[in-house]
């Protein structure tokens, strides 16, 4: 059974994703990449392997709009689905600012979501939907720590 670490970044029209098996000698190895992309237009789910070998694909119909929370539940639930059998450690959420108090990762909680959203008028294209996200995350999965990851981190998810 492998320790599994997933990741997430709601950006302004696009959900991306990625799962990372933990192994103590090796360190970090993507075992999953994707995301929901067109998420106004024409949504459509794509995830695939290590290798780009395409794993699954969804795709709504035509002119049907998908919010974010939907794409999160829909991501996370077929994540549950194809890593079933891994232990899920922790997820992360690209936050794209931390303010004055956060310049790396954090584990959010109430305090710390709250604190995020005045940052809102700083950044209002990503803000508030990185943190919707994480809270969305965090509902979804509320036994597993949700972490606050920065934009430095976006290699994550590509």
């Amino acid at each position: 059974m492998a320790d599994v670490l997933l990741v997430f970044n709601a950006g302004s029209t696009s959900l991306k994703f990625a799962a990372y098996r933990v192994d103590a000698a090796q360190g970090l190895s993507r075992c999953v990449a994707g995301s929901v992309d067109a998420m106004q237009a024409a949504p459509r789910f794509v995830a695939t392997g290590p290798a780009g070998q395409a794993l699954a694909r969804h795709d709504w119909a035509p002119g049907q709009r998908v919010g974010h929370d939907e794409a999160l539940r829909f991501a996370v639930a077929w994540l549950q689905g194809h890593l079933a059998g891994s232990t899920l450690r922790a997820a992360g959420h690209r936050i794209m600012l931390g303010g004055e108090r956060f310049d790396g990762p954090v584990r959010l909680d109430d305090a710390v979501l709250a604190y995020l959203d005045t940052l809102v008028a700083f950044e209002p294209s990503h803000q508030p939907l990185n943190v919707q996200g994480a809270r969305t995350v965090a509902a979804l999965m509320p036994d597993l720590p949700v972490l606050m990851m920065s934009m430095h981190d976006e290699n994550l998810y590509a």
